[in-house]
Formats: C-alpha cells, sequence, structure tokens
C-alpha cells in the first residue's frame, strides 16, 4: 500500500521502535509528533478499509461511532493549544503504541503508550503537562523516578506522566507505566526514517473478540 504525507528526514537510526518490554498490537515510530499524527491517521484509514470486509455497514458503524466518542473524550481533555509552538522540536524521536484493547465492557477501551525522546536528560516538567487537566492530578512515582497520575474514567483510563533518562512517557493505565519505566531504553537501530510494527496474533485474538461481541450485541 501507500500513503500521501510528509515525514521528517532521519540522520540516525531509530531506536524506539525494538524497546517495548513486550510487543505491542500496534507501535508507530518517528523523529516527530507531527509525523506520528500523520501515520496515525493513514493507520486509522486503514483499519477502516479493512473493517469492511468484516462487519456489516451498521455494525461497524456502531464500533466506530463508539470509537469516535471515545476519541472525542480524549480530544476534549486533551489541550495541545495549551502547547508552545514547537514542543516537539527538542525530541530526538518518537513513539506511539496501542499496547491493547480492553473488551471486559461494551466500548472498546485502547491501553495506550507514547515515549519523547530528547537528546538530553529528562529534567524538569513533562512536555505534555500543560496539555493536560492538572485539577485532580494525584503525585505517584514509579522505582524511584517522579510523576503523576490524573484519573480519567477509572483504573482503566488515567494518564501517568514520567521521565526516565532521556525519554519522556505517558500512558493510560498505571501497570503500563510501571512496566515501561524500569524496561530496556533502546532496541536494535532502524536505519528508516519511520517504523510501523503489528503483532499480529495478538491483533488477530482482539480481532476475533470483537467480531464476537459485535455479534453478541
Amino acid at each position: 500500500g501507500w500513503f500521501r504525507g510528509s515525514l521528517t528526514q532521519r540522520t540516525s537510526p531509530l531506536t524506539l521502535a525494538g524497546a517495548w518490554p513486550r510487543p505491542p498490537l500496534f507501535a508507530i515510530s518517528a523523529s516527530r509528533w507531527t509525523d506520528l499524527k500523520t501515520l496515525i491517521v493513514e493507520a486509522g484509514n486503514a483499519l477502516q478499509f479493512a473493517a469492511r470486509g468484516i462487519l456489516d455497514e451498521e455494525t461497524r458503524g456502531q464500533v466506530f461511532a463508539a470509537g469516535t466518542q471515545l476519541a472525542g473524550y480524549t480530544s476534549a481533555q486533551f489541550r495541545s493549544d495549551r502547547l508552545a509552538k514547537g514542543w516537539d522540536l527538542s525530541a530526538d524521536e518518537c513513539a506511539a503504541a496501542l499496547w491493547d484493547l480492553d473488551t471486559d465492557e461494551t466500548t472498546p477501551v485502547p491501553e495506550l503508550a507514547f515515549v519523547f525522546r530528547g537528546e538530553g536528560p529528562a529534567f524538569g516538567a513533562h512536555p505534555l503537562d500543560k496539555a493536560l487537566p492538572r485539577e485532580d492530578a494525584i503525585p505517584h512515582e514509579w522505582e524511584g523516578r517522579p510523576g503523576i497520575v490524573i484519573p480519567w474514567l477509572g483504573e482503566k483510563l488515567m494518564l501517568c506522566l514520567a521521565g526516565r533518562d532521556r525519554d519522556w512517557l505517558l500512558t493510560t493505565r498505571e501497570p503500563l507505566m510501571a512496566e515501561l519505566i524500569g524496561a530496556q531504553a533502546e532496541g536494535p537501530p532502524i536505519d528508516a526514517d519511520a517504523a510501523l510494527t503489528l503483532d499480529w496474533s495478538k491483533a488477530g485474538r482482539c480481532a476475533a473478540t470483537l467480531v464476537q461481541e459485535a455479534s453478541d450485541l
């Protein structure tokens, strides 16, 4: 396949693509946050195209409506307009991962992780700190590294922010942050401007569960 868009050209290999402690369901690595957004949009388009061959039109509409509702809520909470212009230019590499998909409830809840790797140590305020609601923020610590937890929708959706070495981390579940904070920071170098990885076995199990639940509903 192909997609249309511009990506930042790298002068050094990617190292975050293979640095996850376990293979996530889906992951993207690139140089800038804008690169990740470009690739995520294209991945979403591919997912909708693939769903046409799996789900009927009515069920597909219900599934994507639920996903759109959750994405809308998330976007409303994340105030990107509060971020300073060029806030991500200090990042040397960025990665986003759909770690898993919780299907225990009617609406599937994604378990997400984001990593921003800077050129220097991750000291000071988290780069995304100003874009998130701080009224309910709870100070927390993972393996001696300070951070915060922002409850959203119970245990299944709570933002966790922390730093390690040169990386700024954000996860949507506390156990995932605990797993990532002590993981190996670098994976095998990949000589590319971007990398997309998909765990087919995990994706297959997830798709089978979603199709079964769609049928039951």
